[in-house]
């Protein structure tokens, strides 16, 4: 299984507390291949064909989420990118 992780900025991960690290390392363990991705930077979205595994569509997104901003400003900034991101979809 792939999985993506979304993890604090790195000057402020503590690994000895942080809930996602402790499930990648288990994920890892368990043979899993590991993603991970910073509060900042790009999100990308491949939608893949379930029958042949082709890419089918893939979109992609930057933004930056403050450190220490709310989840609501968050949730609304995601929800924004999305939307805006899959404005290109389906693809024509």
């Amino acid at each position: 299984m792939k999985l993506l992780f979304i993890l604090d900025p790195l000057p402020a991960l503590k690994t000895y507390k942080d809930t996602s690290f402790a499930m990648m390392v288990e994920a890892a363990r368990r043979g899993h291949e590991l993603h991970y991705t910073l509060q900042e930077g790009m999100l990308v979205v491949d939608l893949v064909s379930a029958g042949d595994n082709h890419l089918v569509w893939r979109g992609t997104a930057e933004g930056v989420f403050k450190f220490g901003e709310d989840s609501v400003a968050k949730q609304n900034m995601i929800t924004g990118v999305l939307h805006d991101m899959f404005a290109g979809f389906p693809p024509r």
